[in-house]
């Protein structure tokens, strides 16, 4: 069951993950596009339809998710099952600090602002 569960987020992570960028580029294309016929318009001192006054719309921003999360989260996630359990086998303490290690050099490396709900937990 342990091995199942732990299969599950990079299941999940691969079908959703590619669905995500193609949303992403297509939202970005088109923001070009309308930012191109926005330019054009104050080009010529035309506004936009309604009267208003042509400000652009703030591009896209990336998607929030990053192929490596998952992994990442997984340590994490693998650390504090050693550390948060009953009881703590001291041989395992080794293992749980290279795990949140490695969670941590992933998140500087992945970018800063992810926040990992279980972190909000502790």
């Amino acid at each position: 069951m342990l091995i199942q569960s732990l299969f599950q987020i990079p299941m999940v992570w691969d079908e959703w993950y590619p669905v995500a960028v193609a949303d992403h580029l297509k939202k970005t294309e088109n923001w070009d596009k309308n930012e191109q016929a926005r330019l054009r318009r104050v080009a010529k001192g035309k506004q936009k339809a309604g009267g208003k006054d042509g400000k652009p719309v703030p591009k896209p921003a990336p998607m929030r998710m990053h192929a490596d999360d998952a992994d990442v989260f997984l340590k994490l996630s693998a650390a504090l099952k050693i550390v948060m359990a009953r009881s703590i086998d001291v041989a395992d303490l080794p293992r749980a600090q290279q795990l949140l290690q490695d969670y941590l050099l992933g998140f500087l490396r992945v970018r800063l602002r992810f926040v990992s709900h279980m972190l909000l937990h502790l």
